[in-house]
C-alpha cells in the first residue's frame, strides 16, 4: 500500500512538472491534459486518475508555490545571521526556485491562468501577502538593530523586494530564458541593499 502512494505521489509530482513545462513553453493556451500526458508519457486517462482536471492541476501547482515559498522564508534566516543576509538568501533562494521551475513566474505574475476564478485569486492574495509580512519582519529586524535607515518605509520596500523578483522573472520570460536569472538577480540585489542600508 505505502509503494503504491508513493507511486501516486511521484506520478503527480511528474504531472505538475509537465504542466509547469507546458506553461512555460506555451503559456496557459498549452496546458491541455493531452500534452500533459505525452510529456510524461501516459495516457490523458492516467493523468485523469490524478487530477480531476485542468483547475485541479492549477490548484496544485498553487499549493506548490505555497509551500515553496513557507520553505524558503523559514529556510533563509539562521539565528545569528544579519537582518541583510536573511532577505539577501531569501532573494536569491525565490530566484532559484522561479529558476528550477520556469512556468512559476507565469503563474504567480500573470491572471492569464486564474481570471475568473475567485477562489485561486484569494488562495494567491494570501500566498503574497503573507510572503510580503515575513520580508516586512526582517525589514522590521533590520531597522531595530540598525542595518537598515531608521526612515525607511516598510511597506513600500517590501513591495519593491517582490517587485524586483517580479521584473527579473518578466525579463527572463521575455528574453526566452536566454540569461541566468540569479546572476541578475545577485547585480540587483546589491542595488536593492544600498536603497534600504543605514546611512
Amino acid at each position: 500500500m505505502k509503494n503504491c502512494k508513493e507511486k501516486t505521489v511521484v506520478r503527480q509530482a511528474q504531472i505538475i512538472d509537465a504542466a509547469l513545462d507546458a506553461i512555460a513553453k506555451d503559456g496557459f493556451k498549452g496546458l491541455t491534459i493531452a500534452s500533459i500526458a505525452k510529456k510524461v508519457g501516459i495516457t490523458n486517462s492516467n493523468v485523469y486518475r490524478h487530477f480531476s482536471g485542468r483547475e485541479a492541476i492549477i490548484d496544485a501547482i498553487v499549493s506548490e508555490v505555497e509551500i515553496s515559498l513557507k520553505k524558503i522564508t523559514s529556510e533563509a534566516c539562521n539565528k545569528n545571521d544579519l537582518p541583510s543576509r536573511c532577505l539577501q538568501n531569501i532573494f536569491l533562494k525565490h530566484i532559484e526556485f522561479l529558476e528550477m521551475h520556469k512556468g512559476i513566474p507565469r503563474v504567480i505574475f500573470s491572471d492569464e491562468m486564474y481570471s475568473g476564478n475567485e477562489e485561486i485569486i484569494m488562495r494567491l492574495r494570501g500566498i503574497v501577502k503573507q510572503y510580503i509580512g515575513e520580508i516586512k519582519k526582517v525589514l522590521k529586524k533590520g531597522i531595530m538593530e540598525k542595518e537598515f535607515d531608521s526612515g525607511l518605509d516598510i511597506d513600500a520596500a517590501a513591495m519593491t523586494f517582490m517587485g524586483f523578483i517580479q521584473s527579473t522573472a518578466l525579463q527572463w520570460i521575455l528574453f526566452r530564458y536566454s540569461f541566468s536569472p540569479k546572476k541578475r538577480g545577485e547585480k540587483i540585489w546589491k542595488i536593492y541593499l544600498r536603497g534600504i542600508r543605514a546611512r
